[in-house]
């Protein structure tokens, strides 16, 4: 059974700033999610399960219209930047719109992001080690 208490939880959190990627990663996986999709034309985050339940919220978040144009650079630097504590998740969601991202899907069992522009280019970064 799906708890959509601690599903939610890790939305608040991270865009209030008190969770980090990998704290939410370990959350989720201990809840048993197996990965989850964030669309940011919708502002929603849906979570998916290994026995074909899915979760879908929508949350809190004023972004910038997303990129034309697909910017690998400015993804890679928003990347680099959360990754080393430099920036939130609220800014990271920023920068990677304005980059050309429309969504992304986290691959929580296959140590993966794959982050995908509105124009259909996509690029996979692997869960730092």
């Amino acid at each position: 059974m799906m708890d959509k208490t601690i599903l939610e939880e890790t939305t608040t959190k991270s865009l209030s700033g008190e969770l980090t990627f990998p704290e939410v990663v370990m959350k989720l996986m201990s809840a048993g999610v197996e990965s989850y999709r964030v669309d940011l034309y919708q502002n929603m985050k849906t979570f998916y399960m290994p026995n074909g339940e899915f979760y879908s919220e929508s949350f809190d978040f004023q972004g910038p219209i997303i990129g034309t144009d697909y910017s690998k650079v400015m993804l890679i630097s928003a990347l680099e930047d959360i990754q080393n504590k430099r920036i939130d998740y609220r800014e990271f969601l920023k920068r990677i719109m304005l980059a050309g991202i429309a969504s992304y899907h986290a691959y929580l069992n296959g140590r993966k992001v794959v982050y995908m522009s509105r124009n259909g280019e996509f690029h996979v970064e692997h869960f730092p080690q």
